[in-house]
């Protein structure tokens, strides 16, 4: 039977010529039996591409549906004096319809004092905000930035520590929060929380507490307030300060560059759009880790390095 799939050999030398040509081509295209081979894989070829297809399609819903428009005329942001805060605030300036940017921090800038549409408040976060001496009656648009790191283990933290801690990077933005969205009827409140609320590692279990519980948050204020938009920003190591002297596997956990992420945020704040924004890939990925079989997550905590902080 397989004689008759397979053409007869030239009986001409196997160079450059007619026979050779044509004897190659009913050996490969032309042969009976991959001919059905190659509908085989077109069908292959047509599903993968209608799979790829749908899942763009998918993400232009996910766009479009989680888009909102409302006017922000002011904006405040914690933690604007520096890192991914900052850029966020230079990004803001020019644009026309911003009219004021209070930023909430313990430094300042001298350029804030050059420019007329910046109020900087010096305030420590960590203060009862009854202690704050600005109106947020007109803010339309709020920036939780500002964060504080652990460096020690728990067990060496003392209480004040970790209140500070927790004040510092949750609760002080859960009350900002709560006045934003009792006073007004449409707003825009971004987190920016970490990658870290997936995922504890060594020495930063507060400080992954409290970005988990930002993360959270967030998740019930959505459901609870239709009209506003909420934000939630899950990023990875940035070349800011604060994880300046951490090093972790680049391959899969690369640096965020500050001023790239801040162009991406400000398409997200222009266009009015909810949910959560994870940063790089790995982050969209963290969710499943939770999941895994224990072995496979010290693995993974072994191969990552997010243990030698």
């Amino acid at each position: 039977m397989l004689q008759y799939l397979v053409p007869s050999q030239p009986v001409v030398s196997l160079t450059l010529n007619l026979d050779t040509l044509v004897y190659i081509l009913l050996l490969t295209i032309f042969n009976p039996v991959l001919v059905w081979v190659l509908v085989y894989f077109e069908r292959i070829t047509l599903l993968s591409a209608l799979l790829i297809d749908f899942l763009w399609f998918v993400r232009f819903l996910n766009y479009k549906y989680r888009s909102q428009t409302i006017s922000k005329k002011v904006y405040l942001i914690t933690g604007g004096s520096n890192g991914l805060g900052y850029e966020l605030v230079k990004l803001l300036c020019p644009k026309k319809e911003v009219e004021k940017i209070i930023i909430i921090d313990q430094h300042g800038r001298t350029e804030f004092d050059k420019n007329e549409k910046i109020h900087y408040v010096k305030f420590d976060l960590n203060q009862d905000l009854s202690k704050l001496t600005i109106s947020l009656d007109d803010v339309d648009a709020l920036i939780c930035n500002a964060g504080m790191r652990q460096y020690r283990s728990v067990k060496e933290l003392s209480n004040e520590e970790i209140m500070k801690i927790i004040n510092t990077n949750w609760i002080s933005h859960l009350k900002l929060i709560k006045q934003i969205i009792k006073k007004k009827s449409n707003y825009h409140v971004m987190v920016i929380g970490s990658v870290l609320g997936f995922v504890g590692p060594k020495n930063l279990g507060i400080y992954a507490g409290t970005k988990n519980a930002l993360l959270s948050t967030m998740e019930s204020l959505r459901t609870e307030n239709k009209k506003g938009i909420f934000t939630m920003v899950l990023p990875g190591q940035l070349n800011s300060q604060m994880f300046a002297d951490v090093q972790v596997n680049e391959f899969l956990a690369p640096v965020i560059d500050v001023q790239k992420l801040a162009k991406n945020l400000m398409y997200v704040i222009d266009n009015g759009m909810g949910g959560d924004f994870a940063y790089p890939l790995y982050g969209r990925l963290l969710p499943i880790y939770r999941i895994l079989p224990y072995w496979l997550q010290m693995f993974c905590r072994w191969y990552s390095g997010m243990d030698d902080v």
